[in-house]
């Protein structure tokens, strides 16, 4: 499992890296999914809607928003939408250990099958859990967005150094000697 995991992995990083901005609209599509399913784990928790309608409407809904927000702003909400993603995954994976929040699976087939639809009060733990590795995530990428800035100041000036090293200024020909085009200077 761990390999198909790692090799899926693989194949959405190649797709990231060459198409940027697909992959940027596709992370908006799930970050606002994901949100979706927090929103309406909520409905279910809070006001004990039990409607598979008004589910499949919530999350279309959110993922529409998230696809639009992307596609306007694209990079600026890339680390948002992808702080989202991890952090609900994040969650996730710990509901499934702790339990009391069933699956989006779970829940759509009870809402379909007209089964009753629990979310215990274990969803006030898991909230502030998604919350707090959304917000380490969003602080350990811009960590990172800072670190890769001063590596990339630190690129140009390395090079415009070497670059002025290297290739001479326009008025370092001497009369008489021929420029690299083939023209002489008189």
């Amino acid at each position: 499992m761990i390999v198909v995991a790692l090799f899926a992995g693989y194949i959405v990083n190649s797709v990231l890296k060459t198409k940027t901005r697909a992959g940027i609209i596709i992370t908006g599509i799930f970050a606002g999914l994901f949100v979706g399913f927090i929103m309406f784990g909520g409905a279910i928790r809070f006001m004990g809607i039990q409607s598979w309608y008004l589910m499949g409407m919530c999350w279309f809904f959110f993922m529409v928003t998230g696809e639009e927000l992307s596609r306007r702003y694209g990079k600026k909400l890339l680390k948002w939408n992808l702080a989202i993603m991890g952090g609900y995954l994040f969650m996730r994976g710990a509901t499934f250990i702790l339990k009391g929040y069933p699956s989006e699976m779970e829940i759509y087939t009870s809402l379909s099958a007209g089964k009753y639809v629990e979310i215990s009060s274990m969803y006030f733990i898991y909230i502030p859990l998604f919350l707090a590795m959304f917000a380490a995530s969003v602080v350990l990428q811009n960590k990172s967005e800072w670190v890769q800035e001063q590596d990339e100041t630190l690129s140009a000036y390395f090079k415009k150094d070497i670059e002025e090293k290297l290739i001479p200024s326009k008025g370092s020909v001497k009369e008489g000697e021929k420029k690299a085009d083939g023209e002489v200077n008189d």
